[in-house]
């Protein structure tokens, strides 16, 4: 990794932190549906990057946001458990990344396989996250609604960005 490429994830980071923490973590639709938005900087890192390295940046994006979100580790936790996903899941559903782009994002596949890789990381880092916030609370079924429609929202937002970012770096 060069020293511009480190200070781009470096940039880049930040960004997606100071994003989550000013705005997406006040903007809640219907008291229970949630845009973990931040994530998309650790689903979306290169392809090919080390095991280790995704398991650490996870570890770190979660740690972050929980120092924002007064979370006590939950974030952490659901970051790095899907980080340590996120190599097999690309197995499957990506194969041979050989011939893929460096990235999984919109300029490099289609939405459908962008959606394939990211939606059951989604699913499964806000399950993790609601499961543990109702950990000694009143445990009540409505988990499943509220990880599904979160990680379908915070899709939506990521796929957004995505393709707002794809046709801004085209006009230029």
């Amino acid at each position: 990794m060069t020293l511009k490429s480190a200070l781009t994830y470096l940039l880049s980071f930040m960004g997606y932190v100071l994003l989550q923490a000013a705005l997406l973590n006040k903007l809640v639709i219907a008291n229970s549906i949630f845009c973990f938005f931040y994530v998309g900087f650790i689903f979306l890192l290169p392809l090919n990057s080390s095991r280790m390295l995704q398991l650490l940046l996870g570890f770190a994006a979660g740690f972050v946001i929980d120092l924002f979100g007064d979370s006590i580790g939950v974030h952490m936790i659901s970051c790095t458990l899907a980080m340590f996903i996120r190599p097999f899941w690309q197995q499957l559903v990506l194969g041979d990344i050989k011939e893929m782009p460096g990235f999984i994002n919109i300029q490099g596949v289609t939405i459908f396989r962008f959606f394939t890789f990211t939606m059951p990381l989604l699913l499964i880092h806000h399950f993790v996250i609601f499961y543990l916030d109702a950990i000694g609370t009143d445990f009540s079924f409505s988990l499943l609604p509220k990880a599904l429609f979160s990680a379908f929202f915070t899709f939506v937002v990521l796929l957004s960005i995505q393709l707002f970012v794809t046709s801004f770096t085209k006009k230029k």
